[in-house]
Formats: C-alpha cells, structure tokens, sequence
C-alpha cells in the first residue's frame, strides 16, 4: 500500500542512508511498530526500531557509524540497541515468529521469519505496521491488519482472540495507549480483557512483569486516564488492592519515580512494603523511603537529599520553607561545643532543631545556635 506518512526531514534523512546500504547488500529492512503509528499521526519520534529479514549485525554497525553511537547486543534473539546516540533511541532485530506454550508465559521464538509473521506476533493493530526500506516496492507500507483504519477511527485492536491469554501484560498496554493517544478500546478488548482475568491468566503474571508495566504508566505525560481506566477493568488490583482506592493529583510535569514516591505515601504504613514489592533500582527505593520518612517525622534531614526525594516533598508539602529539605544547620559536634554530652540528651535537641528547621523557624547555623544557647540556659 503506498502512503505519504509525515517524516520528519531529520528522520527521512536517515532512513534513505540506511534504505541504500540495505539496498546494496541485499537485506530487507523494515522499520516496525510505534515509529510507523506516529508518523502515520503525524508525530515526531525518537525511538526507531529496525527489522531486518536475516543478520542484522552489518546495518547495525553502518547506523551506529550514521548517529555516533555504541552498538550493543540486547538479548539472545538477535536484537541490537545503539547506544549514546544523541538524536535517536535505536533498535534492530531479526524478524522473528512467536508461541506461547502457555498463558502468561514467556514466548518459544523461531528466527528469521517473513515479515508478516513478525507482524503477526505484535500486540495491536497500530502498532503492527511496517515500512519497506530496502527491496522491491520501497517505500510501500505494509499493514496487513489494517492500523491505519484503526488510527482514523481512534480504537485500539489487538490482533487475535488468545492475545490476552498469550501476553496478559497487552491490557496494560491497551489502557496505556488508549490514554496516551487518546482512544478508544475496542468492544473486545473489554470482553477479553474481562475474560482473561475471570481466567486468572493475568495473575500468572511476575511482579517483575507487573512493576514493569506499572512503570510505563507512570511515566506517561498523564497516567490519570491509565490508571481510571485499569481500576475499571479490574486490573490495578494486581499491582496493590489498595491502588484502587486512591484518587489521583495533578502530577503533569514530574517524574515516573516521584509519582511512585507520591503514591506510596498515601500507603502510609505499608509505604514500605508496597515499594518492596516492585523491581526498583536500589537508589531510586531508598531515595523514595529517605522523602517517606521526612514527610512522616516532618523534621530537616540531617544529609543532603537525592533531587529525587526533594521532589516528592516539595509535591506533598507545596509551602514547605526552602530550608526545610536542606541538611540539619548543626552537628553533634556544634552541641557538644555548647556542654551537651553524646547520649539521648543531645539526641533530643537534634530532634528539636530539625523540627525547627523544618517549619522554617531556623534557617542558619547561627539563628540555630542563638536559639539552643537560649533555651538550654
């Protein structure tokens, strides 16, 4: 099918070099999936992912030449991520052809496929879309599901009736770009996606998988209209019940961490335990914990806090005094200088200090000085 997709001249540049060195050494390449829904849309990217119909290992190496950047194997199914590279987030695979032995499981993957087969194992119809770069008929669009007509019409299609029962983490995703993009669910990702979890196969799903997809919502520009949507589907559930029962805030702008962060507060005391249970880096866990634990004592930290843990308490306490989150204005040292021994005594006026500080009474070494001077005599 020949279309006029909207490429950015940046991006068009780029895959006629890539289209010519494909051309001359006789490898079909494709470029696959969101890149080919957002320029259909008519939106600038900077994720582009290549499919390539045998060895990809020489484009590869050619395209990490064209944008400066590092080219590293991503996994044992023949699949390379360029890495560095200032303008573009660039991955290449083989086409390859997908089982699922059974729900929710991981798939059993045969490589190389025909292009079609590679289509046929992705999760809806928009984003299972491919462009032609190289060989007879470039630069066709290959849409053999139809994403096109699904973009006009604003719903998201999966593609066949066991997609849910095959990859449950796909009604995740639904919601997702249904939210993101704006669209509509089709009637039968309600019914199946209903289904599904009657059948239990979501629940078959690791919590690795799960804090995953959790994740990704939470980084969206707006993850309200995500998140409304799984809690009417029955589906936040899996990450915590108690998702289900919190309202969410006006969050545009912050992080995917500081929502987290914002999130596991409301938690109050299983904060902890809901963090515990997701796969996070161990600096952005106790960057979370360190803001939970201020925003619970209501007290100055006694060190400098990650920006991170800044973030989520100046979100939770707006009118916080700027020198509330900065470290504690005196040490043990300062106190013992003042006649206070090391002990529960000197531990109490720290307490006090830090408090002060965070209500924005003491906002310097000195005023915090004057103000333990008097009080201590």
């Amino acid at each position: 099918m020949k279309t006029k997709l909207k490429i950015p001249p940046k991006a068009k540049r780029l895959l006629s070099e890539l289209s010519k060195e494909a051309d001359k050494r006789g490898t079909p390449l494709y470029l696959v999936g969101g890149a080919v829904r957002d320029f259909a849309l008519g939106y600038s990217t900077r994720d582009l992912d290549f499919t390539v119909e045998g060895d990809p290992t020489p484009l590869v190496h050619f395209c990490a030449k064209l944008v400066n950047a590092k080219p590293v194997p991503f996994d044992s199914f023949g699949t390379w991520r360029l890495i560095g590279g200032k303008a573009w987030d660039i991955d290449f695979a083989t086409t390859r052809k997908e089982e699922y032995p059974s729900p929710a499981s991981l798939p059993v993957v045969s490589k190389p496929a025909p292009i079609l087969e590679d289509l046929k194992r992705r999760d809806f119809t928009i984003n299972a879309m491919a462009l032609r770069l190289a060989g007879k008929g470039f630069p066709d669009l290959i849409d053999p599901f139809n994403g096109l007509k699904d973009l006009e019409n604003k719903v998201i299609q999966i593609l066949h009736p066991e997609s849910f029962r095959d990859d449950p983490t796909r009604v995740f995703r639904a919601a997702r770009y249904a939210g993101r993009l704006d669209f509509n669910c089709s009637e039968e990702i309600l019914r199946l996606s209903y289904e599904a979890l009657k059948a239990g196969y979501p629940q078959k799903l690791s919590r690795h998988r799960l804090s995953s997809e959790f994740l990704k919502i939470l980084s969206e520009k707006d993850p309200n209209p995500i998140l409304n949507q799984l809690r009417d589907w029955g589906y936040l559930d899996l990450i915590d019940p108690q998702l289900s029962a919190l309202s969410w805030p006006d969050w545009k702008g912050l992080s995917a961490e500081s929502r987290l962060g914002i999130l596991a507060f409301s938690f109050r005391e299983n904060a902890e335990k809901f963090l515990a249970s997701l796969s996070l880096p161990r600096d952005i866990s106790n960057a979370i914990v360190a803001s939970l634990k201020i925003a619970r004592e209501k007290s100055a930290p006694r060190e400098e806090l990650p920006k991170l843990s800044q973030e989520i308490l100046k979100f939770l306490f707006p009118k916080i005094s700027p020198s509330a989150l900065l470290p504690l204005k005196i040490s043990g040292k300062d106190l013992e200088a003042l006649g206070i021994n090391p002990g529960p005594a000197m531990g109490e006026w720290l307490k006090k200090i830090s408090s002060l500080q965070w209500r924005g009474k003491i906002k310097s070494k000195s005023e915090a000085i004057r103000w333990l001077k008097k009080s201590i005599h």
